[in-house]
């Protein structure tokens, strides 16, 4: 008789574990995600004179045609091709964003060709124009022709975003 109620038993907790199996949703279980790489051809570019801080152009980013319900889980931001004359310290990316006021200043040291994160927009809707621009500081100038000069410029070009997304 034991062995009966056990088999019995056994039977109704599998049947059990299939059922709730086959009624819990999809969407309990996992979520989907993915990315969208968003491209520029222009150029983020800074000149200074001595004394000087300040911030070089804006670029602008249209995320669009993403599921209209996602959301973003990072940002990463190549930085494009460096080139540059004289000294310039290079303080912070910023980033805004037509989801979220405010401005994310991503600390990066100004190197060229590196890919750096912002997670400021954590949560928001995917789709909408993210911007881009820099902040830097004259340190040094530069010689033209035996001359000093009392300026530097820095460009990155052709920076581009990646907005990574779940929905």
């Amino acid at each position: 008789m034991y062995s009966k109620s056990k088999r019995w038993f056994t039977k109704l907790l599998v049947f059990a574990l299939i059922l709730s199996m086959a009624l819990a949703p999809a969407s309990a279980a996992f979520a989907a995600t993915g990315n969208k790489k968003v491209t520029n051809s222009g150029k983020l570019q800074l000149i200074l004179y001595k004394g000087q801080s300040g911030d070089s152009n804006t670029l602008s980013y249209v995320v669009s045609g993403l599921p209209s319900n996602a959301l973003v889980t990072k940002i990463e931001i190549y930085t494009g091709t460096l080139s540059y004359t004289g000294g310039m310290q290079t303080n912070h990316m910023k980033v805004t964003g037509t989801n979220k006021s405010g401005t994310d200043q991503v600390s990066w040291g100004g190197a060229g060709s590196t890919t750096i994160q912002s997670n400021y927009f954590n949560g928001t809707n995917a789709n909408g124009t993210y911007t881009l621009s820099f902040n830097g500081t004259y340190v040094g100038g530069t010689l033209q022709g035996g001359v000093l000069l009392e300026m530097c410029t820095k460009t990155y070009t052709a920076p581009y975003i990646t907005v990574f997304y779940s929905y």
